[in-house]
């Protein structure tokens, strides 16, 4: 989906709901950016917010100009950013990943100013029983949009 079209609807998408409400000229993180076609669309419904990305492997050279990207395996290592210094973290289709996703739950938290939010997309279980419909490229995610205390 290309957000550039979504700027001025971001209530289409749930993703886009999440970056559209972060505060301007705010930092977001991305965890577990992989090829950073969600950066690229984070950047293009937000071009004021200031961008980091986290991955264990990732691909930087196709994240957004600019984009702060750190190198690290998520369930062991500590996001290298101070307490409360991200105004919003997203992290999509990484947990379903981790055998420790509590701890990069706890990192995000960490890292979260006061009011921030956490946005984690992950498959929906029923992608996984109707193997004709993702067959064909139709994918269920849930999100989950968290406001820490």
């Amino acid at each position: 989906m290309n957000w550039r079209y979504l700027r001025w609807a971001p209530w289409v998408d749930t993703r886009a709901q999440f970056v559209a409400a972060t505060p301007r000229d705010e930092r977001l993180i991305d965890l577990g950016s992989s090829d950073g076609e969600t950066l690229r669309h984070i950047a293009e419904l937000r071009p004021d917010l200031r961008l980091s990305a986290v991955d264990m492997s990732g691909e930087p050279e196709h994240y957004p100009a600019g984009c702060e990207f750190r190198r690290l395996n998520l369930e062991h290592d500590p996001l290298p950013w101070p307490e409360a210094s991200m105004a919003a973290v997203t992290c999509m289709h990484l947990v379903e990943h981790l055998t420790n996703w509590a701890a990069v739950v706890d990192e995000a938290a960490r890292v979260l100013q006061p009011g921030g939010r956490l946005y984690i997309e992950t498959p929906h279980p029923r992608t996984l029983e109707l193997t004709s419909v993702a067959d064909q490229g139709v994918s269920f995610t849930r999100s989950y949009l968290i406001n820490p205390i």
